[in-house]
């Protein structure tokens, strides 16, 4: 029996799972009734009460008045309620407001994020979008973003959400996930990074290995794999296009046999990490909604308790 036979007899043997994947949905964000009334708005108001007062404290604070404010506050706030980014304009919101009450330096504001005006109006952001003649658009716009509601429950499209990148500073960005991990008690997670055989570290791997180059050989080698647009090409385009290194494959039969092999096992993943500071926060608890796995710092600790518990 064929490769491709047996696999189609395995495969039959799998039942079809229906996960009603419909987008991405927002973690609850509640405001306490101390925030609430910090703002002069009643204990009983929404979320989009709260964000549209925090706001017109901000064009108080800041001393802004005029036409074109009102008009660009009102369209915003409108924009982010339908699309419903409410609670996560306020979580950017808690985030900052933390690293402000702890004196955690953050930057100004990065991309998109800069055009918004709700964003610098309750202090995520150092930049006043009207000033600077910023489009609100860049960030989001009722044209690109899309939502589906299903049962009541609005997921968003994960690919066209907002995204604004918060620049804490690194000696107090431990504190910050602290800060989020208990607030979101069972919904964090750190996130996976993945390092994959792609172009210059595969032929440097696979030139080290299979054809006992030294470092110096093949970091002049991967320097012959050119990037287009901040893209690094492929290795087999690399070697129809860039003679050099054609001719640096060509030039011994190990070395061919290297180029051979790097083509069977490029993208594959060499290796895992954790990224540096991004987290994840889910709207259910993390462990009933997808598979995760212990750090190694999370791991040594489970190891420590289970050793104090076996004594």
């Amino acid at each position: 029996m064929d490769f491709a036979k047996r696999m189609t007899n395995y495969t039959d043997k799998f039942e079809e799972l229906d996960l009603s994947l419909h987008g991405v949905r927002l973690p609850n964000f509640e405001i306490t009734d101390a925030q609430k009334r910090d703002v002069k708005i009643s204990e009983d108001s929404d979320n989009f009460t709260f964000l549209k007062a925090l706001c017109e404290q901000g064009m108080r604070d800041n001393k802004l008045k005029g036409k074109v404010y009102k008009e660009r506050l009102n369209y915003e706030l409108e924009t982010l309620n339908d699309l419903g980014f409410i609670d996560y304009i306020l979580l950017v919101w808690d985030v900052t407001n933390f690293c402000k009450s702890k004196k955690i330096a953050t930057g100004l504001g990065r991309g998109s994020a800069a055009g918004c005006l709700v964003l610098y109006l309750i202090g995520s952001t150092g930049i006043d979008p009207i000033k600077y003649e910023l489009f609100f658009e860049r960030f989001v716009s009722k044209v690109r973003a899309k939502k589906k509601v299903v049962d009541g429950v609005t997921y968003l499209d994960g690919s066209l959400m907002v995204d604004v990148d918060i620049d804490v500073c690194y000696h107090g960005r431990q504190e910050v996930l602290k800060y989020l991990n208990e607030k979101f008690s069972g919904k964090t997670s750190k996130v996976l990074t993945l390092t994959t055989l792609s172009s210059k570290l595969l032929i440097k791997e696979c030139g080290k290995i299979i054809a006992e180059e030294n470092e110096q050989e093949m970091n002049k080698v991967s320097a012959m794999i050119p990037k287009v647009f901040g893209s690094v090409k492929d290795i087999s385009e690399t070697y129809d296009e860039v003679e050099e290194f054609k001719e640096w494959v060509d030039s011994s039969e190990i070395r061919k046999e290297m180029y051979r092999t790097a083509l069977k096992i490029r993208n594959l993943v060499k290796n895992k990490g954790i990224h540096a500071s991004a987290i994840a926060i889910c709207y259910d608890n993390l462990e009933d909604s997808c598979p995760s796995e212990l750090s190694s710092e999370d791991k040594d600790k489970s190891k420590s308790k289970s050793s104090v518990k076996k004594a």
